[in-house]
């Protein structure tokens, strides 16, 4: 058997590694695969994508990816990255490791003075990363779901997005990943698969512009509430009875939401009786930096401390 060579990978690699997600994750590179992939690696971050790879011959027989970002705890920013896509061609599974990609991507993102990764592996993945690459859990947690049955009352009103509108961010929450206005442009509005649904919430009063929710119809069933920006005014109970009002509309009547944070699980309760337990995720992080780990491994794997929306997975 040839050598098969572990290296840094780049948008040179495209046609390669999508040859790769043909083969292994078909059902995610139907719909735009080169448009997605550029997308996913140089427009969701200020950085570069870091890309491992492992070849042999010529052929991209292992993927995994890290997208910078930044991480606000303790009113500071923070160098991290979230990883992505770690894929092994069935037919070297005995002759590769995901390990061997995996550990050239953290290796670059720890000179690239990136402190800590987070993901969220699938159930086949996880505890790969858990037990032999020492991921930290954070938790493995199920989405709330709940029947919408009727319309609420409220003194807000969505207008779908049109042009980008500067507002300002309220987030409570200890630990986030940092976001403005245009990551949401980005990341949504231009999302080069039209998933999603984008309103600006508006206040029937002032006829100001408070909020934004971002919402998405799973499969014709299902209503997610995919993310959102508040400012202070508009509360969580309202992004969930417009978001409610909005699936009622079309149709929709079963809502399926992350615990984003401590604020909107205690409102999704407040506002449904009859709420259950849906699919679950695991969330992991790896830290990269000692100093980093031992000042903040506490606040960051307590999921209570989080602002952790389902937009920050759902494209990937």
């Amino acid at each position: 058997m040839n050598k098969i060579i572990i290296r840094q990978g780049s948008v040179k690699d495209i046609d390669s590694i999508l040859e790769l997600f043909n083969r292994e994750i078909p059902n995610h590179w139907t719909d735009k695969p080169r448009d997605f992939w550029i997308w996913t690696n140089e427009y969701l971050s200020n950085e570069q994508s870091i890309i491992s790879i492992a070849e042999c011959e010529d052929r991209i027989i292992g993927y995994y990816c890290i997208i910078p970002k930044l991480l606000k705890i303790d009113n500071k920013l923070v160098k991290v990255g979230m990883g992505i896509h770690a894929v092994i061609d069935s037919d070297f599974k005995k002759d590769v490791s995901i390990m061997e990609v995996t550990n050239l991507a953290y290796r670059i993102a720890k000179e690239s003075d990136i402190k800590m990764i987070y993901g969220f592996p699938n159930n086949n993945y996880y505890l790969i990363q858990e037990k032999l690459e020492r991921w930290n859990k954070v938790q493995i947690y199920n989405s709330i779901e709940t029947e919408m049955t009727e319309k609420f009352d409220t003194s807000y009103q969505l207008k779908e997005v049109d042009i980008k509108y500067d507002m300002n961010i309220k987030d409570d929450e200890l630990v986030s990943i940092d976001k403005d206005i245009s990551y949401y442009h980005t990341r949504y509005i231009k999302h080069p698969r039209s998933l999603y649904k984008s309103f600006y919430v508006i206040d029937e009063i002032t006829w100001d512009v408070v909020g934004l929710l971002i919402t998405k119809i799973f499969n014709s069933e299902k209503g997610h509430i995919i993310d959102f920006i508040i400012d202070g005014k508009v509360s969580h109970k309202d992004i969930i009875k417009l978001s409610n009002n909005y699936f009622i509309d079309k149709g929709i009547t079963n809502l399926s939401v992350w615990p984003t944070s401590i604020k909107f699980k205690e409102a999704i309760h407040n506002l449904y009786d009859n709420c259950y337990d849906g699919f679950n995720t695991n969330f992991y992080v790896k830290f990269l930096d000692e100093d980093f780990k031992m000042k903040y491994k506490d606040e960051i794997t307590n999921i209570n401390n989080w602002n952790l929306p389902m937009g920050e997975s759902d494209a990937f």
